[in-house]
């Protein structure tokens, strides 16, 4: 009877064993789970963080691309009125404005008015 005694009491203290392995498993699982979920956690708001910082720079990024192309169209329409005023500059109208302007020079059958000095 002893011997079946202590085969019921290995039983039950394996079974007592097993039921607190069972426990300390699923504490585990459960401070596993939970470490788990922070680091996700943690991710997720660096990620939102980053990604409101990104699109910060992205505004930046396109005022500066609007000005930018604002300068160039500037710098096309300066460019086009250079290429008119080299144009401009190969005419008889101009070398006959600078002549008389610079030089003082004037067609030979042309009358000049210079006003009385007092």
């Amino acid at each position: 009877m002893n011997k079946k005694r202590d085969e019921i009491g290995m039983k039950l203290e394996t079974r007592r064993q097993k039921e607190r392995r069972r426990r300390i498993r699923i504490a585990q699982q459960r401070i596993t789970f939970a470490a788990v979920s922070c680091c996700v956690v943690l991710l997720a708001a660096v990620f939102l963080f980053n990604r409101h910082g990104l699109s910060v720079k992205n505004r930046e990024y396109q005022s500066q691309i609007a000005s930018l192309n604002a300068q160039i169209e500037e710098q096309k329409a300066r460019t086009t009125q250079l290429q008119e005023k080299e144009a401009y500059t190969h005419t008889k109208q101009y070398v006959e404005s600078i002549a008389q302007s610079k030089f003082g020079l004037i067609y030979p059958d042309e009358i000049v008015f210079r006003p009385v000095e007092k």
